[in-house]
């Protein structure tokens, strides 16, 4: 059985018997792959600290039939504690690493994609907690680039005509992006969305994170984006994403009732 080095992000961890778990990660390398770390539970053990979720490392991996067993780990990009102590941070990553989860197959690496998502955790734990949000769609946004379904936010998807001012329009994840007023019948249950969430998301649609951390937007603007890229998402997993109501829940005040139940995506 081969031995190899990665480096990893660990979208996922869930319990495995008595004292192992199971790791979901992304690597830089060799695309998503699953891995044993066996004894990981047990108190001091040496990889404890290098296999919860949201967490970096350098990983030491041996091949195996259906799962890879980590041989070693070394924590990296110690910036992203925050990412597991502050409840707020913990919620909007946790978006971002079930997506990835969810949405990417294994074995396919991707550099970009690998890229997107380290600098979407690093800066989720540094940016002020009123630009999270804002993080959160720009990762989205870019996420759904990278696999081929990046909306339309410019131009009507069906008419093709650009979408100006403070014309409503709708966001149809089946039409992907934009209907005008004209061709709303095309998808008449899509959200609405103003004008000033439009510019928002192109302003987001190929930025980096630095640009997305000084988006701010009104309220109204900010639940049409939620709402519409919610269903954009909801759409390619044609299921809610449970990471994504727990993050709505905390934003929206209710962190006393779920500081049990946020466990990044894990089990």
């Amino acid at each position: 059985m081969a031995l190899y080095r990665v480096e990893a992000l660990v979208l996922r961890s869930r319990n495995l018997g008595e004292a192992d778990r199971v790791l979901t990660l992304l690597t830089r390398s060799e695309g998503k792959v699953r891995a044993v770390a066996r004894g990981s539970r047990r108190p001091r053990n040496r990889l404890a600290g290098a296999v919860e979720p949201l967490s970096y490392g350098r990983y030491l991996l041996m091949s195996g039939r259906e799962l890879e067993s980590v041989q070693q780990a070394e924590l990296m990009g110690h910036g992203l504690r925050t990412l597991r102590e502050d409840l707020p941070r913990m919620a909007a990553a946790s978006v971002t690493a079930q997506l990835v989860d969810l949405l990417v197959e294994e074995g396919e690496p991707s550099e970009p994609l690998f890229a997107l998502t380290l600098q979407a955790w690093t800066a989720l734990a540094r940016a002020p907690v009123e630009r999270l949000d804002a993080l959160v769609w720009w990762f989205v946004m870019g996420l759904m680039g990278l696999l081929g379904y990046a909306p339309q936010v410019q131009r009507c998807t069906a008419c093709g005509q650009v979408v100006e001012g403070a014309a409503m329009a709708r966001f149809s994840a089946r039409e992907g992006g934009l209907l005008c007023e004209r061709c709303q019948s095309r998808d008449p249950g899509a959200p609405f969305i103003g004008g000033e969430a439009r510019a928002i998301l192109r302003r987001l649609q190929g930025s980096d994170a630095a640009s997305a951390m000084r988006v701010a937007s009104s309220a109204a603007a900010s639940a049409q984006i939620d709402e519409s890229l919610r269903a954009f998402v909801e759409y390619r997993l044609s299921t809610p994403p449970r990471a994504w109501t727990m993050w709505r829940e905390i934003a929206g005040g209710q962190q006393g009732s779920l500081k049990g139940s946020v466990g990044v995506h894990g089990g």
